[in-house]
């Protein structure tokens, strides 16, 4: 079973469940349960303007994709 959706971007609960319960017991302070999410929290740390602007796009493009 693969741990990604059919589009490739989200992990599947059990995959989840996994990653959370190593993160608990290595005591990590911020357990992140995909790449995507620590690239953009770094990206909102660095520079928060192209953060927005990241999302923005990202949002752009998922409302063309949608839209057909």
């Amino acid at each position: 079973m693969s741990d990604l959706d059919r589009f490739g971007r989200i992990n599947l609960v059990v995959s989840n469940a996994g990653i959370v319960i190593d993160g608990l017991a290595h005591e990590r302070f911020l357990i992140n349960t995909h790449p995507w999410v620590l690239e953009k929290f770094a990206v909102k740390a660095r520079d928060y303007d192209e953060y927005i602007s990241m999302m923005r796009a990202g949002r752009a493009a998922e409302l063309a994709k949608s839209a057909g």
